[in-house]
């Protein structure tokens, strides 16, 4: 297995492409050295997500359960949406719902989409009613359509600010949404002006 001083990057690089040959041992290494594998998600959720596809669905829900939820809800997104689903699958359905509220709504949607109508609702009646709706209205749209392809996070700053908070506001804003094309300027009433 991968020496242990190896940073995460490295570590993930070298576990990825072993966990093709050898699913089991990575599977092995990877419960024995939580913290390695903890690094490994929070530093590349990509790489994770390649070592995941390599595992088996119930070996994968395993240690997506022993991430923080915030670092789970990032490697799940990095994963094929027919493969998170199965995912999801194997966890408890309020780790699930938690994960799934850490996602941007439309990437909870895609995953959601791989899954029966049941199991859908089960899992949207776990979730905060704010959330649950935002993920609801998406799931009306086909996903190959303008309303299943959009996002519901919009960018927006209040009017009047100085250039340098709108600045520093937009860093903020760039790390929180995914796609920030626009930025909107609105009033105290949240009115666009």
């Amino acid at each position: 297995m991968p020496r242990r001083l190896l940073r995460p990057r490295e570590l993930a690089r070298q576990l990825r492409l072993r966990a093709r040959r050898e699913p089991d041992e990575v599977e092995e290494y990877l419960e024995e050295h939580g913290a390695d594998w903890a690094a490994i998600a929070e530093a590349t959720p990509g790489d994770a997500a390649d070592i995941l596809e390599a595992l088996s669905d119930e070996a994968a829900g395993e240690l997506v359960t022993e991430l923080p939820i915030d670092d789970a809800a990032e490697v799940l997104e990095e994963l094929r949406d027919d493969l998170a689903a199965d995912i999801l699958l194997e966890l408890e359905a309020s780790t699930a719902a938690e994960i799934l509220t850490q996602m941007p709504p439309e990437e909870a949607v895609d995953i959601l989409e791989q899954l029966e109508r049941e199991e859908v609702s089960s899992l949207l009646e776990l979730i905060d009613d704010e959330s649950a709706d935002e993920i609801r209205d998406l799931l009306t749209f086909a996903p190959d359509s303008a309303g299943g392809l959009m996002t519901t996070d919009i960018a927006a700053l209040p009017i009047g600010i100085t250039a340098g908070e709108a600045i520093e506001r937009l860093r903020q804003l760039h790390e929180e949404l995914e796609d920030l094309s626009y930025v909107y300027i609105i009033d105290e009433s949240e009115r666009l002006v």
